[in-house]
């Protein structure tokens, strides 16, 4: 402060002024250092002046604080892009920090789709689509790198299979998409298909046709394919097919196929022809196995039933006669099939020139179709013929003009849709007793 009385003229260095007060800002003064302000006053008025001089400074200090950022990096890789299913996959996962600080209490997560199955170290399977555990890292450095133990993984399902991999710790802010990781794997698997066609019914003792359709409706190839047919006993391999095997013993028919592409176009046809043999449900199965335990079976049942099988003979017991002489015509009915013969109609009809005495076979005569037709001759119904019997039917007519002797006979039973007929005949002639 510059006290009244007193008037500045100069000062080194030049000072400032703020009201009565004159102040000097020196910046610094190094250690060991003074420094000298001269100042020239000019007295303004007689008396004693006071000068006062005050110096003040500041202190103080600084501080560096560095900030960090740790980052969380999900590396994985499957062994192979197409598995079979059944085989096991193996994922490879590397944790790595990117970041400039460390990462600690790391935690990696893995998540497995339904068709993948991990074995826990306890030796139980982990639930499917279950989010486990694989591993807690205690810490990872700047730049540090961690390739856990690989993940190996059972292929349970079929189709597109997926690994999700998510790492995590307190230290590393959520939300970065590197910190996860899904890696994806295509399981194929070969299926097989079959179906086994056949006739619904048959008749006894004829031949019935097969056929085996085999596919592989899947995504791989189905390899070292077996087909395997078996035949009941009542039935009759009626000829090998091609590229087929017969065992007698077991009754087996194979076909051994090196493999079999998936897809429609692929579809195998195996037919073949067996001759079937008495009445009842003839059944035929077959099988189909391959590689991995590919199995697939078919069954057809074929209603065999029995089928009467009626023929008949007629004839003479001489060749030629005279008139007067007495002919008898036979007639022979067979059943040769496997099935009763029912309501089986017989008649014939007799040339003019014999007449009819009686007939034989039945415990009723037979009868004239009508009174004025003496040359139609119908005999009672016969309402059964067994399978495997014969019956014998006689006609005893007697010549009466020379010519051609004549008996035609029909016969009609009701699995017939019509009739048929089979004749005989004896020659009669006239000789001159005289």
């Amino acid at each position: 402060m510059l006290p009244e009385g007193l008037a500045l003229e100069s000062s080194q260095p030049e000072a400032q002024r703020s009201d009565d007060l004159l102040f000097w800002n020196l910046a610094s003064v190094p250690a060991g250092s003074e420094r000298t302000i001269l100042l020239k006053v000019k007295p303004t008025r007689t008396g004693a002046f006071e000068h006062a001089a005050t110096v003040s400074m500041l202190a103080g200090g600084k501080s560096r604080t560095q900030v960090r950022e740790p980052k969380l990096k999900v590396e994985q890789t499957a062994t192979s892009g197409k598995v079979l299913k059944g085989q096991r996959v193996q994922f490879k996962i590397a944790i790595s920090n990117p970041g400039d600080g460390p990462a600690r209490d790391v935690v990696v997560q893995a998540k497995l789709s339904p068709g993948l199955r991990h074995e826990a170290e306890s030796g139980g399977p982990v639930e499917r689509d279950q989010l486990f555990e694989s591993r807690k890292i205690d810490e990872i450095p700047s730049g540090g790198r961690v390739v856990l133990d690989t993940l190996v993984a059972d292929t349970v399902l079929a189709g597109a299979q997926t690994c999700l991999v998510v790492v995590h710790s307190p230290d590393v802010l959520p939300g970065n998409d590197d910190a996860k990781s899904l890696a994806t794997v295509t399981v194929v698997e070969p299926r097989l298909k079959l179906a086994l066609a056949g006739p619904v019914k048959r008749y006894t003792d004829t031949q019935a046709n097969y056929t085996i359709a085999l596919e592989n409706p899947g995504t791989a190839t189905a390899r070292n394919v077996l087909v395997q047919v078996t035949l009941p006993v009542s039935g009759k391999l009626a000829f090998l097919p091609s590229g087929a095997k017969w065992n007698a013993s077991t009754r087996r028919l194979s076909w051994a196929l090196p493999q079999i592409d998936p897809g429609e176009k692929e579809k195998i046809t195996l037919p073949f022809q067996v001759r079937v043999g008495g009445p009842g449900f003839f059944q035929v199965d077959a099988e189909a196995k391959a590689d991995g335990g590919l199995f697939d079976k078919g069954t057809c049942r074929t209603d065999v039933t029995g089928i009467a099988h009626v023929v008949f003979d007629v004839t003479e017991d001489q060749r030629s006669a005279d008139v007067g002489d007495e002919i008898t015509f036979q007639i022979k009915i067979r059943n040769l099939g496997t099935k009763d013969a029912t309501m089986l109609q017989v008649w014939a009809k007799i040339s003019p020139n014999v007449a009819v005495m009686r007939t034989l076979g039945n415990d009723e005569q037979a009868h004239f179709r009508a009174p004025d037709k003496t040359d139609e001759l119908v005999f009672p119904a016969i309402e059964r013929l067994a399978a495997g019997k014969e019956m014998v039917l006689s006609i005893l007519v007697k010549a009466r003009q020379p010519g051609l002797a004549t008996c035609r006979v029909f016969l009609l039973h009701d699995e017939m849709e019509r009739e048929v007929d089979k004749v005989a005949y004896t020659r009669v002639t006239t000789i001159n007793r005289q």
